[in-house]
């Protein structure tokens, strides 16, 4: 495969539709394997653009921040802060649950923050429609200055707006807008990415601060550069957990109340089906008699 395929990875919370939304884009030509060195499942396919030729759809473990707790998440942050790493992407596409939109968007926003050009595919439409959930995707995209387009992972409705979307932050990359940082580093983390900017080579002080946070497990740097990296962190008495969750509460602070103006929820006097089961197997007569009965099945 040619060095120049551009690279396209889908990022997303565990369980927000990747697999299904990798699926309609890739179609049949698909490679599964393994990460190098681990045995956590690799999945990437291949898709033909016009202007560009071919451009690699890499599916990255599910992770919920960047801050990784299980392997999995490891190696989806490896990918994105390495930027020798095979699986480093050129641009981003971004999947999340509408009917859990808050929690799907503090990975989101560290997103935002490293730099990568993005699309952010909404999923989950279906189900948001039969729970009353109505998210206005203008104003979200107004909000975060991103595009969010509503898909559905299964019917491939929205599919090719996202394609669309993806052809032309490749080909128009250096004239899309970056969308304004959502993390305001302290002093002290400043100084710290100015260390290691001075040390590495990183693509913005966001980046930098998370090679800071991530010193002591970091796997692709070279050995001098990870010591000096360890040593630096030391002897500035970094406290990554502290500057962890300052982050995470800053960002939740700012991304709420977008969610709060975005997000409406209607109520309705319409019995759905489940109402009907309910009203049955709850009912003061008729639903001891169904208990017992289906204990008495079970246990014959």
């Amino acid at each position: 495969m040619s060095e120049t395929v551009k690279k396209i990875a889908l990022l997303g919370n565990p369980n927000a539709g990747k697999s299904s939304l990798f699926n309609q884009l890739t179609g049949l030509r698909q490679k599964v394997g393994n990460f190098p060195g681990v045995t956590v499942e690799r999945k990437s396919g291949f898709i033909k653009s016009e202007h560009i030729g071919e451009i690699e759809i890499i599916d990255l473990p599910g992770t919920y921040s960047l801050y990784p707790t299980s392997l999995d998440e490891r190696i989806a942050v490896n990918a994105l802060m390495d930027t020798n790493n095979r699986d480093h992407p050129d641009a981003i596409i971004y999947i999340l649950d509408v009917t859990h939109l808050e929690r799907h968007l503090l990975l989101l926003t560290q997103i935002i923050d490293l730099g990568f050009p993005m699309v952010v595919a909404m999923n989950m439409n279906d189900i948001a429609a039969q729970q009353n959930i109505v998210c206005d995707e203008n104003k979200l995209s107004e909000a975060f200055g991103l595009t969010f387009i509503k898909i559905n992972g299964r019917t491939g409705e929205g599919i090719d707006a996202v394609k669309q979307k993806m052809n032309h932050l490749l080909t128009e990359k250096s004239s899309v807008p970056q969308p304004s940082a959502f993390y305001d580093l302290i002093p002290e983390e400043k100084e710290m990415a100015a260390k290691v900017g001075n040390l590495l080579s990183v693509k913005n002080e966001y980046h930098a601060l998370l090679l800071a946070h991530h010193a002591k497990k970091i796997s692709f740097l070279k050995d001098t550069q990870h010591r000096q990296l360890l040593d630096m962190v030391q002897q500035a008495n970094f406290n990554p957990i502290n500057n962890q969750l300052d982050e995470i509460m800053q960002r939740y602070n700012k991304f709420t109340p977008i969610v709060n103006s975005v997000l409406s929820r209607s109520f309705t006097n319409a019995v759905t089906l489940t109402d009907k089961i309910d009203f049955v197997v709850t009912h003061k007569v008729f639903g001891p008699l169904i208990f017992f009965g289906l204990m008495l099945f079970i246990f014959q």
